[in-house]
């Protein structure tokens, strides 16, 4: 049976030196002492990539969204931290003498565009639901696992912003900025507010209004607030919330 060197013991007057010895006339050893600090790895954030190295694309069709055409012959894209840093006609030498140093890819023809923005969404409306009322009832495990398919999905359609008008949160929107899942630039509201019996009142007829009653959980895509003042209260709250 192989031994476990088992860590020293500390007694009142002695001290574990490094070779596993108690030394005498020491002080008892404080916290700092007696466990190493976790305060270093738990301020860690693994998930959060590099910045992005930067990037070339050469041969490419360019859309310009200003003028609503595709720029005249083929572009070079120069990338630099994760954002377009310059377009030119890939027949400019000494522009991409600039470049040499920078990872080139031929996109071979095919078209660029800027990121897409979509100015209404509701990332917390998830698919897989027959209706509101079933989405409304499902466990908030379930709509925040499904959410992070529906921002993928924008992402990979092109939408690199998008505002969500009712439902996401603001922790929704760090999570994506660190890079803890693909995603879009989320800005985000909080809850839509709605009067009761209004357009952004999903709770179930007999609930009530209050979240979590009668099958009703508290992840949905507005809060009921009648009158100037709830309506105020309320607003302060998604505020408070983190809702921009």
């Amino acid at each position: 049976m192989p031994l476990i060197n088992a860590p020293p013991t500390y007694t009142n007057g002695h001290h574990a030196a490094a070779n596993g010895h108690a030394v005498k006339d020491k002080p008892f050893p404080g916290p700092s002492e007696t466990r190493p600090s976790l305060l270093p790895k738990l301020v860690l954030k693994p998930w959060v990539s590099p910045a992005p190295a930067g990037l070339v694309l050469t041969n490419a069709q360019v859309i310009d969204p200003n003028a609503g055409k595709l720029l005249e012959g083929l572009q070079s894209v120069v990338i630099r931290d994760g954002k377009i840093a310059a377009v030119y006609p890939i027949d400019e030498p000494d522009l991409l003498a600039e470049e040499g140093s920078l990872r080139r890819v031929d996109v071979g023809g095919r078209y660029i565009s800027p990121g897409l923005i979509d100015g209404h969404v509701h990332v917390t409306a998830v698919p897989g639901m027959h209706n509101l009322k079933e989405m409304c009832e499902a466990p908030p495990e379930t709509i925040s696992y499904r959410t992070t398919y529906v921002l993928r999905e924008m992402l990979m359609r092109g939408f690199t912003t998008v505002r969500d008008t009712g439902g996401a949160t603001k922790p929704l929107a760090d999570a994506i900025a660190e890079g803890l899942f693909p995603g879009p630039r989320l800005f985000q509201c909080g809850k839509a507010i709605s009067q009761t019996g209004g357009h952004g009142d999903f709770m179930p007829g007999k609930s009530g209004g209050e979240p979590g009653c009668c099958g009703g959980h508290s992840i949905l895509l507005g809060r009921t607030a009648d009158g100037v003042p709830q309506v105020l209260k309320a607003t302060r709250e998604e505020l408070k919330a983190g809702a921009e």
